[in-house]
């Protein structure tokens, strides 16, 4: 019988995942514990260092928020999750070779 993506252990154990949300503007629900933990003290940082620029307080009450729900999610939610980011890492690994392939092809007049 073939295994549901609701069986699915920690993230760490599927695969080692290339793209981070953070460094491309991803999403904060797109994160792996760890990666939102990172942001979460990143965001913290900076808002500590000036509270005053633009967006800081905001960018970390996101990810407080986040971690927050992440507090009661249940297996499907976690499953859900987890599919939205292989899915976001294809999307990338497919711009990254399109990108690729538009550099190396040579436009000769």
């Amino acid at each position: 019988m073939r295994p549901k993506i609701t069986d699915i252990a920690d993230i760490k154990d599927v695969s080692e995942l290339r793209f981070k949300p953070a460094d491309r503007a991803g999403s904060a629900h797109l994160m792996t514990p760890g990666e939102l933990r990172a942001a979460t003290e990143r965001a913290r940082k900076l808002f500590n260092e000036d509270p005053k620029m633009s967006n800081r307080k905001e960018s970390l009450q996101r990810f407080l928020d986040e971690e927050k729900k992440r507090e009661t999610e249940t297996r499907y939610d976690r499953a859900n999750r987890l599919r939205e980011r292989i899915a976001w890492e294809v999307a990338q690994e497919r711009k990254e070779k399109s990108n690729s392939w538009r550099r190396a092809t040579v436009v000769r007049y």
